[in-house]
């Protein structure tokens, strides 16, 4: 049979529990049964029938209400882990029992149960925020053909998104082999707008040649290729600034996949941009040629009037000589 008592001088929950129902049932049953006694109906057949069956539930109740208590100090310390029952603070005291441990134990599961929720609330909250996001982003992505003005969007959006202190934007000119920076926000002197640095050099460019997102500073900044099907077309570069309680100095799992999902959509919007300011610059040339075109028709059609006029002229002039001719003959 077990002691009432814990290894460490506390009270079981079931043993309290037993107490605790004891005092609730078997008391008030006992004090029916002396007042029947007195009264003199205890000895009728129907009063003794009535506190047979009473104790009868009693002592059902006992058991079953046991045997859930009995799960229920199961529950907590599986939840809680080995070994918390031994814990002092794990017991709680109870007036004429003592310290129940089990009690601690409860309480330390749900409170972890409670942490557990809020963690997962906050990451939850964290998910809808990004999905907005990217939904926003990839909306100013369809909306905004002029290039500048996109990439500056995408990297003000992006940075507030993930919390980045600085970041930039960097194009591949594959001609030429080099990366260049069409968009930087943050105050870096790094990487101005418009400068340059070769295919394979530095972070970016051998992210740019070998396509992988490469983290720097233990997670505190990031290097994501923007890609096209197989092309790279880019590079992205977002550095967090000093850690706070709020915004921890590295990149999250779900920033990475984020960022990582938030480019492939913007690469497409790039393209996309690329083709229609390809586009708009085709139309132009041929615009230009097509005017070159007509001039070189209108001064081609005013040589060939002049030159059938120097023709006539001509010809009039030899039939007036001949004319001369004839008469002066």
């Amino acid at each position: 049979m077990k002691s009432a008592t814990s290894p460490g001088g506390g009270v079981g929950l079931r043993e309290a529990a037993s107490v605790v129902f004891a005092l609730a049932t078997l008391l008030p049953l006992l004090l029916v049964v002396l007042v029947l006694h007195r009264s003199g109906a205890l000895w009728s057949f129907e009063a003794q029938i009535s506190v047979l069956l009473a104790v009868t539930l009693a002592v059902l109740g006992f058991v079953v209400f046991r045997l859930m208590v009995g799960r229920v100090a199961q529950l907590a310390g599986a939840l809680v882990g080995p070994g918390a029952s031994a814990r002092k603070s794990d017991g709680a005291v109870v007036p004429g029992l003592g310290r129940v441990t089990e009690i601690g134990q409860i309480g330390d599961a749900f409170a972890r149960m409670l942490d557990d929720l809020r963690g997962s609330t906050e990451r939850l909250e964290e998910l809808v925020f990004k999905l907005g996001a990217l939904n926003e982003i990839v909306e100013l992505a369809s909306r905004v053909p002029n290039m500048p003005q996109l990439l500056a969007l995408v990297l003000e959006r992006t940075m507030r998104t993930v919390r980045a202190a600085t970041g930039s934007i960097m194009l591949l000119d594959r001609h030429r082999g080099v990366l260049r920076v069409v968009a930087a926000r943050g105050g870096s002197d790094d990487a101005p707008v418009g400068a340059e640095l070769p295919l394979g050099e530095g972070v970016a460019g051998k992210v740019a040649q070998v396509g992988e997102a490469t983290l720097v500073d233990d997670g505190a900044g990031v290097w994501l290729p923007i890609r096209v099907e197989d092309r790279i077309i880019g590079v992205v570069n977002l550095a967090k600034g000093a850690a706070s309680p709020m915004d921890p100095r590295a990149f999250s799992p779900m920033d990475l996949q984020f960022l990582s999902t938030l480019m492939a959509h913007v690469a497409y919007a790039l393209e996309n941009a690329r083709l229609l300011e390809d586009a708009r610059l085709n139309t132009e040339r041929l615009q230009t040629v097509v005017e070159d075109l007509r001039t070189a028709q209108t001064r081609l059609v005013e040589g060939e009037t002049v030159r059938a006029l120097g023709q006539m002229a001509s010809g009039m002039a030899h039939h007036l000589n001949n004319l001369l001719a004839v008469v002066s003959g």
